[in-house]
């Protein structure tokens, strides 16, 4: 049984997130934590209220407890790790975190982004437009998927817009 899942400050620090008042929302979480000790779930919901309130040190931190209170961590609870990494500047260490996701979770689009991403920046265009397919569909990521879909077209093709040269008469 999990009491807290009852608990009106439960409730409540999920209406504050969902209504973007993160502060309040990360005050009741950490008040739930303390009354009850750690749970996955609230270890999600308040990493998730840190991320969204920029507090992403504080993110990272809570998504690693649940994946230590996990017996099967969420899916895409690694690329959440490293979306916080990213925005704490360290590339990197998101970029590990991104690959073990897509290792388990293959059509995260996070993890599919990045990734695409990263290859493209090392010349690998087939496999960074395989993986950014995947991420293109997603409306996180689907503006800058396609932008970079279409630049790794212009690569392999070229602008396919130009007049082709006119054939020899012969």
């Amino acid at each position: 049984f999990r009491p807290w899942l009852n608990d009106r400050a439960h409730r409540l620090a999920r209406i504050d997130a969902r209504e973007g008042r993160y502060d309040k929302a990360i005050e009741r979480y950490e008040g739930l934590l303390r009354q009850f000790g750690d749970s996955p779930t609230i270890n999600l919901e308040l990493g998730n209220a840190y991320f969204h309130a920029g507090q992403y040190d504080k993110a990272e931190q809570r998504f690693t407890k649940l994946i230590q209170l996990s017996p099967a961590p969420p899916k895409g609870i690694l690329s959440r790790i490293g979306e916080a990494r990213i925005a704490l500047g360290n590339r990197a260490r998101a970029l590990e975190s991104f690959e073990a996701e897509y290792r388990s979770n293959p059509r995260d689009p996070a993890a599919c982004f990045y990734l695409g991403e990263d290859r493209l920046t090392k010349g690998q265009a087939l496999e960074a437009a395989a993986l950014l397919e995947r991420a293109a569909f997603d409306p996180r990521y689907g503006e800058r998927a396609m932008a970079y879909l279409k630049d790794i077209e212009r690569m392999v093709f070229g602008d396919l817009a130009e007049e082709p040269a006119a054939a020899p008469k012969g």
